[in-house]
Formats: C-alpha cells, structure tokens, sequence
C-alpha cells in the first residue's frame, strides 16, 4: 500500500477560487475520523471539469470546511484516455469491476447489454447512479484529480454504431478471451493516443457477430493471455497492461 498523498473530495457543484467549502457525509467522516486531516493541511477539490487545491480552515466530527486556493493542474499525462465498454456482470462482480477500472485510471465507462448478458435491467437511472458513487469513492480511495464517469447502460449496438462516433481520434480495442492478436506483442510498437475505447465482454465471451461488429468498426481483438479471466478483472488488467507496455507510457493518471 502506498503512502498517502493528498487526498481529494469529488463535488458535483462547481466552485471558484477563494469560495469557502462546507464537506459532509462520508467523505467529511473520511477526512476527519481515518485521515485525521488537520486545520492547514490541503486536499483536492475535484468538480466535473476541473480539480482545485483547497486549504483545511475547520475540522469537525461530521463537517471539514476548507478555502478554495487555486486550480490546480490535473495529475494526468494528457495523452491517452481510457473509455471503457464493460459487459454488464451478475451481481457484485459489476460493482468489483467499477472500482477497479477506475482505480487503475479509466476516464468513463459504459455498462454494455450484450448478447450473452443474463442480467434481466431494472430501474436503470438508480443502477447508474450506484455505479457512479462506486466510481467516485474508487477515484477518491486512489487520489485521483479528474472526475470519472458513468453512463446508463446500452445495447452492444447502439454503442458501436452510434457512441463510440462522440469520439475523435480514438482507437477501439477489445480483449476476447477466445482469440485475438496478443496484447504484449502489439502494443510496444502500437502508438497510443488520444482516446482508447476498451471493449470487455461478458463471462461467456462476446459472440462471432459482436466481434465481427468490433472489426467492421475499425477495432483490433486483443488477447490477455493464455488464461480466461472473471470479466470483473479483465478491464483492469487490460488498462494496466496498455499503460505499460504503450509507446508513450503515459496517462491521465497516475498509477
């Protein structure tokens, strides 16, 4: 476990520099009653957009207030973000696989409705928005300054026929347990830029007709290795590897 770093709180108001901030709920008792923050002693403000220094001014039991400094520069490399396609998973394991992908530095990630999907989708708006608190304490627990995102689920379809076109200069991968060029002999030489659309299937894999679709759109089926992995780990593993092995070796996040 590393040593802590300055810690940040995500906010879905905006502020502005010198604004005096009121922080309660869990983050509050995070600071105050695990971190033991102090007056003085500065966090990360992170809005939609833009992350701020801020300055502890109160410290109590269920209340930390802090002034706004300045904004700050976001802990990101700039050149590569991760855009997540992840095949909704039975259970917990879709809970699991959020706060992985986000800790190790995905930017937004999709809950895809694939063929083979046995989860029967109930009361989307409530799922999306557990998915997002998940997101946000993983961004929170690893220190990162910019603001994940989570989107309702779609259709395998529609997100690669439709929403994957918001993208400009992106590059679609998708890791396939079942075939695909190797993803340590590809990417020494593959360079990364821009924005990365991952494609992580579903247990039982995507079907022919889904990867077909992957190759019609441009994108390379990738293998992680000899091994199948549980679909809650496959994304993480996958970003970690395309961070390290990628020509630039860099990221809007910190590892």
């Amino acid at each position: 476990m590393a040593c802590m770093g300055i810690p940040s709180v995500f906010l879905s108001e905006p502020v502005i520099v010198n604004d005096t901030v009121s922080i309660h709920g869990a983050d509050a008792h995070y600071l105050a009653q695990v971190r033991r923050i102090r007056v003085n002693e500065h966090l990360y403000l992170v809005c939609t957009d833009t992350a701020y220094r801020a300055a502890v001014s109160g410290v109590e039991r269920n209340k930390v207030t802090v002034r706004v400094l300045e904004e700050s520069v976001s802990n990101r490399g700039g050149h590569v973000r991760f855009i997540i396609g992840q095949a909704i998973l039975k259970g917990t394991a879709m809970d699991a696989a959020v706060d992985q992908l986000i800790q190790v530095g995905a930017d937004e990630i999709i809950p895809l409705i694939c063929e083979r999907t046995i989860v029967r989708i109930k009361d989307t708006a409530a799922k999306t928005a557990r998915l997002q608190r998940i997101a946000l304490s993983a961004a929170s627990q690893s220190e990162r300054r910019t603001y994940p995102k989570i989107f309702p689920a779609m259709k395998f379809q529609t997100f690669i026929n439709e929403f994957i076109g918001n993208y400009t200069n992106s590059r679609i991968l998708c890791c396939d347990g079942r075939s695909g060029k190797s993803l340590k002999n590809l990417l020494p030489n593959y360079d990364l830029i821009g924005n990365i659309i991952l494609i992580i299937g579903p247990e039982g894999g995507l079907t022919d007709n889904e990867c077909a679709m992957v190759s019609d759109a441009g994108g390379l089926i990738l293998s992680l290795g000899n091994t199948i992995l549980r679909g809650s780990l496959a994304g993480a593993v996958a970003v970690s590897c395309i961070k390290q092995l990628s020509v630039n070796g860099e990221h809007n996040d910190s590892a």
